[in-house]
């Protein structure tokens, strides 16, 4: 299933951060499931590192920004359908 990351910023600008960096994590993620129940330590290492480094972009790049993680089969109904709940979420904790 494949998802889409954007971020947001307060100023409407929207970008598509750690593309990079969230596919070496992903490749390697596919390595430690392919692994079974006996991931090597080697891959595990591999996967650590790809995750830290996914985050310091993540952390770097997103900084004072809105994140949205969606699935890609939704409509734009239930996308928008799923943002205004997030909303009604917030408004309600601010």
């Amino acid at each position: 299933m494949a998802k889409h990351i954007v971020n947001i910023s307060s100023a409407g600008a929207v970008n598509r951060p750690g593309v990079a960096a969230s596919t070496d994590l992903e490749a390697a993620m596919a390595v430690l499931v392919a692994d079974g129940a006996a991931p090597t330590e080697a891959h595990v290492t591999d996967a650590d590192a790809a995750l830290t480094a996914y985050l310091a972009v993540q952390t770097a790049e997103t900084a004072g920004q809105l994140t949205v993680v969606y699935d890609t089969t939704m409509t734009l109904n239930q996308v928008k359908a799923a943002l205004k709940v997030a909303l009604l979420q917030i408004e309600g904790i601010s």
